[in-house]
């Protein structure tokens, strides 16, 4: 039998003995409580995932920067690359910013604040080249592709040529109507679920079992107060083989 003890006092003899095989014993025996909790929560969380989230659509268009400073070059360098993948940072920063955001509001009669719509928009750049991508989040997929096209076709280009000499961007990839959603993750949010649940259950089911102070066998007594004698022990009349108890029984009508 495997036991892990653990001191808690460390002046004193006191120590707190884990039977790992009485605690997989009790797993075992509630497994029952553990693949309903599982169910249970698992089942929760879907319908949660499924039925009360807004499901949100993704929009993405990819853009490329053009410096005619850096096109008018016969050879390319590393440098000449840093620096277009720098503008690509400086273009991002002007998509975010209230000059550029508010205008695709007033053009597509938007119901957002300047807050909101900045918090569905995102820009990065493509495995740092000089292309980077823009991609609005929208309960409404047609929504979602509307905005994004405004900005790459209009908006983001006239305001860049306006602030940055010899720069513009050019559309390498609009935008399309989202089909599916992209969250939220159903899936990701029932495995989650199910392992709350096999977790919690679990938890309960060790604390309970850790805080039960009840003698369940001879062998747990023994193993558990070694230096106290036992000097008597009391069998179980009514927990042995059905000729025990049939015994047990005749000789109390004998009586």
């Amino acid at each position: 039998m495997a036991n892990t003890k653990e001191k808690i006092n460390a002046g004193e003899k006191d120590y707190l003995e884990i039977d790992l095989m009485r605690i997989l014993h009790a797993l075992w025996h509630r497994a029952w409580a553990i693949v309903l909790a599982v169910a249970v929560l698992g089942g929760v969380f879907y319908w949660y995932a499924a039925f009360m989230v807004r499901p949100t659509y993704t929009a993405s268009a990819k853009l490329y920067v053009n410096n005619q400073d850096l096109s008018s070059k016969v050879s390319f360098s590393a440098s000449d690359q840093t620096a277009a993948q720098k503008l690509v940072n400086t273009y991002v920063v002007i998509l975010k910013t209230r000059l550029v955001l508010e205008e695709v509001i007033a053009k597509e009669n938007l119901n957002y604040t300047y807050d909101q719509l900045y918090s569905m928009i995102s820009a990065k750049a493509v495995n740092e080249t000089e292309i980077f991508e823009i991609a609005v989040d929208s309960a409404d997929p047609k929504e979602a592709a509307a905005i994004a096209n405004r900005i790459c076709d209009d908006v983001l280009p006239r305001t860049i040529s306006e602030i940055i000499e010899k720069s513009s961007v050019r559309t390498v990839d609009r935008a399309v109507v989202p089909s599916q959603k992209s969250a939220p993750n159903v899936t990701g949010f029932t495995v989650i679920g199910m392992l709350i649940g096999f977790v919690g259950s679990a938890l309960v089911i060790l604390i309970t079992e850790l805080m039960n102070q009840y003698i369940h066998s001879e062998e747990y007594l023994m193993q558990t107060f070694e230096d106290i004698p036992v000097l008597a022990v009391i069998p179980d009349l009514e927990g042995g083989t059905s000729k025990e108890r049939y015994y047990y029984r005749s000789h109390k009508k004998g009586e």
